[in-house]
Formats: C-alpha cells, sequence, structure tokens
C-alpha cells in the first residue's frame, strides 16, 4: 500500500494507531496486513516530536513561556536538566573571574545550567539530538523524558500532546 508510514502504539494487546482518521482511510477493516517493525528513529517521528513541542511551547502556562522565546529553547531546557548534555569545566585563578565567565557563559547560552563551584566554572549545554551524535536508543529515551516534561508542564498526558500534534 502506498503512501507515508502510520505510527502505532502497542498497548500490550493490540498495535493502534495513533491517528485513528489516517489508519480508517489507508485500510480495511477485517483485512490482514503485515506490520514491519522500523526505526523509531523515522523522518515521521522527527517531524512529529518537532509538532510536540511546537504544540507544547505555545500552550505553556505563562511562567514557563516567558522562560522559553521559542520551542527549542525548551526542549534545550529539558534536555539538559534530563541529564542529555554535555558539560565543560573551566578552571579560573580566583572565585571573582569564575563569577565573570559564568556570566558570560550564560549570555552566550541562555538554557546552558552554569554552576560555580569556588574558581571553577561548569557549562552544561542540551547535548544535541541529531543523528551523528545521539543513536536511535539514546534519541527514543531523550525524547520521552522531554515529551513528559511538556506535557506534565501543560497539563496533559503525553498521549494527549501526541494526538494534539497530529
Amino acid at each position: 500500500m502506498a503512501g507515508e508510514p502510520l505510527a502505532f502504539r502497542f498497548d500490550g494487546e493490540d498495535m493502534v494507531p495513533l491517528s485513528r482518521a489516517m489508519a480508517r482511510a489507508r485500510f480495511e477493516t477485517g483485512r490482514v496486513y503485515v506490520l514491519e517493525a522500523s526505526d523509531q528513529r523515522s523522518w515521521q517521528a522527527e517531524k512529529h516530536y518537532q509538532a510536540c513541542l511546537q504544540k507544547g511551547w505555545g500552550t505553556l502556562p505563562e511562567h514557563w513561556r516567558e522562560k522559553f522565546a521559542n520551542p527549542e529553547q525548551m526542549r534545550e531546557y529539558v534536555l539538559i536538566r534530563e541529564g542529555f548534555s554535555n558539560c565543560r569545566l573551566i578552571a579560573l585563578t580566583c572565585p571573582e573571574q569564575a563569577s565573570a565567565v559564568a556570566a558570560h557563559a550564560q549570555a552566550i547560552a541562555p538554557m546552558a545550567l552554569v554552576v560555580i563551584s569556588d574558581d571553577v566554572v561548569a557549562v552544561h549545554t542540551a547535548k544535541s539530538q541529531d543523528r551523528a551524535t545521539m543513536g536511535a536508543e539514546e534519541w527514543v529515551r531523550s525524547k520521552r523524558l522531554v515529551l513528559e516534561w511538556v506535557a506534565a508542564a501543560i497539563g496533559v498526558t503525553v498521549d494527549q500532546l501526541s494526538a494534539n500534534a497530529a
């Protein structure tokens, strides 16, 4: 059957289409179809993830909306706090220099988590989710945690966020 692949979620018993309307339009009731598992890192999954981020960011409560200028900043913030980050340590000669470098680092990377410990600055930035940096398994894990945070921030389940973004 021609067309874009459809995403399904296994609920423990059945394969449930994420878009029931699209499934009804493409498949005949009662007919048997062969389901082939594919890499969860498909472009469709990435596109849907971006749509979820956009939808979630657009419905954030005001206190979060003020913090994030766009969905990318929200995604970076969550990735860092969930441990999907790169850390750079900068050793300086005194705490005053560390304070100045920390302020500069925060200005350059607004979503970075910047921690000062005496004369050392730790700058945590979001790990890239691109294919070259993050494999499919890690991407699925990081995506799940980001979407869980976004859904909780707007008071819905991940399934509701996903359905509203489709």
